[in-house]
């Protein structure tokens, strides 16, 4: 007897199996040519501040993982992404359109703030896209006591600066030239004293994370106080 099921059908249930569930894109948004946000339904699925989704393409069999952007109070779901131009789903994910689906898989992951995260004092460290789960940790708990150290190349690259308490937030810009420090996080903490107490999180590239690290600990701050989320 032949198969009444089609391919997509198979692929779509095969998704279920696996816990992946498709979620229709309400917008995708430019922030540079470069880095976009994509907003996508969010169908109950419930996270926790700091945790990552895998994402893939109906079709193309190539997933990939992003820290969740959006708060745990919006009816949506948003991931935030750098264009690779030679990457192998990147590109794909800049051009989707409303209406069109992605698949999503999770959330997964334990980066995420202590139990009763109004107790504590943050600094939060990244670089590039790797702001996104502090973007998340800041919306989802607007009271938090935090400073967020943001490591971009130039001032255009800031991502919704206004979702943030200006007083809290520093960029840290390796290129480009404005009010904002001149320099790489990894200076700016050379730099600067931190607070004992702090909590440290940090996103970003390894080698930032690698740099930062040590530069924390001969100011003091112990390895248990510090946890990370490295990008590559």
């Amino acid at each position: 007897m032949a198969s009444c099921c089609t391919e997509k059908t198979m692929a779509v249930f095969n998704n279920f199996v696996r816990g992946e569930k498709l979620h229709k894109v309400l917008d995708v948004i430019e922030i540079t040519p470069q880095l976009f946000v994509i907003r996508f339904m969010r169908d109950g699925l419930d996270f926790i501040p700091g945790q990552h989704v895998s994402v893939s393409i109906p079709g193309t069999g190539i997933q990939r993982e992003y820290s969740i952007y959006s708060s745990v109070n919006d009816d949506y779901l948003e991931i935030l992404f750098r264009v690779v131009p030679s990457g192998v789903l990147t590109p794909r994910l800049s051009d989707l359109r409303k209406g069109e689906s992605i698949i999503v898989d999770g959330p997964h992951g334990y980066f995420k703030l202590p139990e009763e995260p109004l107790k504590h004092k943050y600094l939060f460290i990244a670089t590039g896209s790797g702001i996104a789960p502090f973007h998340s940790f800041i919306k989802s708990y607007p009271d938090l006591d935090y400073k967020l150290l943001h490591g971009i190349r130039f001032p255009f690259e800031r991502c919704n600066p206004e979702d943030y308490n200006q007083d809290r937030l520093i960029y840290c810009l390796s290129r480009g030239i404005d009010d904002n420090y001149s320099g790489r996080v990894t200076d700016y903490l050379s730099e600067n004293d931190v607070d004992p107490d702090t909590l440290v999180y940090f996103c970003g590239s390894s080698q930032m994370i690698m740099d930062a690290w040590q530069i924390l600990i001969a100011k003091g701050i112990k390895p248990e106080q510090m946890k990370q989320e490295i990008y590559f």
